[in-house]
């Protein structure tokens, strides 16, 4: 399996790097500007684009990159007009807060979707979950969904059929464990618990590199 990562990565980075040119370039087919500002939540969207960036370098195109810590504020930056781009969010999450904060800005080529991954300090398997035992799902249209989604191909819930891409708390249909749900905003790693929540609770994030 390792073997097939570099290639890849880079292939990501060259599509990327395609797709960045194609936004800005002009009838001629060069760029109407050599400096581009783009915002990206720090981890594995920081890392991807200061890659990117090396190599627009490479062809006279500079990308400054500006790092959030808070999946709103690139959206934000952008729609003020701090930003030319940002990569880092998936597409229902751009939609819900195009209709929910009434933003001017659209999807213009696709970025990497990080997987999930399901985490505890004390439970070594789900099989382990007892009832009442506290899981903390993203509180975002866009994470929430795969979060549930995630439970379910792992038999801890079931959902509403055909809800599996847009679903919320509300579309469990069975929770055999009657699990409690903690809502929380997504970061770019787990939350932090209180020492109360601490001895049998579960986050969902997405995964992120060391």
């Amino acid at each position: 399996m390792k073997r097939h990562v570099k290639p890849v990565f880079i292939g990501l980075i060259l599509i990327l790097i395609f797709a960045l040119s194609a936004c800005g370039s002009s009838t001629s087919g060069s760029l109407s500007t050599k400096e581009l500002t783009i915002g990206v939540t720090g981890g594995p969207h920081e890392q991807i684009m200061e890659q990117v960036a090396k190599l627009a370098k490479k062809d006279g195109l500079t990308i400054h990159l500006k790092v959030f810590n808070d999946y709103n504020q690139p959206n934000t930056a952008l729609d003020g007009g701090d930003l030319d781009a940002s990569s880092y969010e998936t597409l229902p999450f751009l939609k819900a807060q195009v209709k929910d904060r009434g933003y001017k800005i659209t999807d213009v080529f696709k970025t990497v979707a990080l997987p999930m991954g399901i985490y505890s300090n004390k439970i070594k398997n789900l099989k382990d979950l007892k009832k009442g035992d506290k899981i903390a799902i993203p509180n975002d249209p866009s994470s929430q969904p795969r979060s549930l989604t995630l439970l379910e191909k792992t038999g801890v819930i079931k959902m509403k059929p055909g809800t599996q891409r847009s679903g919320s708390t509300r579309d469990i249909v069975s929770n055999p464990k009657k699990f409690s749900s903690l809502l929380w905003i997504p970061r770019k790693s787990p939350p932090i618990w209180t020492k109360s929540l601490q001895q049998r609770s579960i986050p969902i994030s997405q995964w992120v590199p060391d």
